[in-house]
């Protein structure tokens, strides 16, 4: 019961900030790896509030008019497809060791993300819908990669996405939010059908969580209409921070055995130890 009531809190909290700005695993993710969850049953548990945040904020700006749908159309099956190859990936690759590349790699993306928003006008107001085919291409390739590193790991992939469609296809950051979240909800939808056929996600866990978030998204996307572009450009800036911070502390300055800090380390069954008690009776 109380492990039910701390998901509730913790997915609002993730809701509020994901529908906003992304970035909401942030918040879910950790707290499903301190119930002692391996990596791939912590992100599959996950899933379902990234799925519910999204879909939430989507329906919300939806109804807001703010969705560029040929938007959607283009880039959208990509990222479905890269997805399901990402939650494929974290069931047969080591997430401790691969955090590393992924911190290092994405701690320049956020980086460059963090200039782009510094200066000028990025984000405060939307420029021409007219792409040329180079503008085009980079956004497709984006979106297929995003995709993987979503199903993946997840942890500011809808940030990483209104930072495309702001650089790349001159959104506002309302509008970038409402596509990002939209397009999030789609490839999310892959990811939730891989873990579900693999039967890795917990369900105890995974729907107290996901009816905080479904709260908080159902807050945060208003707060976010209501307050616009401004209020979005600095709660990005700081979300960058925070989740270059996060990566960068999984990566490299977690101490803890690989066991310990991934999963919950397996008692030794009987038959272990009798051998490890005849073995010392040895010495």
């Amino acid at each position: 019961m109380v492990t039910s009531i701390a998901l509730l809190i913790v997915g609002f909290a993730g809701g509020f900030l994901g529908s906003e700005v992304g970035a909401g695993s942030m918040i879910t993710l950790p707290a499903l790896f301190f119930l002692g969850l391996s990596p791939a049953t912590a992100v599959a548990t996950n899933i379902l509030s990234a799925w519910s945040i999204n879909a939430v904020a989507a329906f919300e700006y939806w109804k807001n008019k703010k969705i560029q749908y040929d938007i959607i159309f283009h880039l959208a099956p990509l990222a479905f497809v890269g997805a399901i190859l990402g939650s494929r990936l974290i069931t047969q690759i080591d997430a401790q060791k691969a955090s590393s590349i992924v911190a290092v790699l994405f701690a320049v993306v956020f980086l460059l993300i963090f200039i782009v928003f510094r200066k000028g006008m990025a984000g405060l107001q939307a420029g021409s819908h007219r792409y040329s085919h180079l503008r085009k291409f980079m956004a497709a390739g984006g979106a297929f990669i995003l995709g993987v590193y979503g199903g993946f790991f997840s942890v500011g992939v809808t940030t990483l996405f209104i930072a495309l469609f702001v650089v790349l296809l001159r959104r506002s950051l309302v509008e970038a939010a409402a596509d990002a979240v939209t397009i999030s909800a789609v490839f999310l939808t892959g990811s939730m059908v891989e873990f579900a056929a693999g039967n890795i996600i917990n369900y105890n866990l995974a729907i107290p969580l996901a009816i905080g978030s479904v709260i908080g998204a159902y807050i945060g996307s208003r707060v976010a209409l209501k307050f616009g572009n401004h209020w979005l450009r600095g709660l990005v800036m700081a979300m960058v921070i925070l989740v270059v911070i996060k990566l960068g502390y999984s990566a490299f300055l977690s101490t803890q055995p690989d066991c310990e800090a991934t999963e919950t380390c397996p008692a030794p069954s009987a038959a272990a130890a009798t051998q490890t008690i005849s073995a010392n009776k040895n010495y």
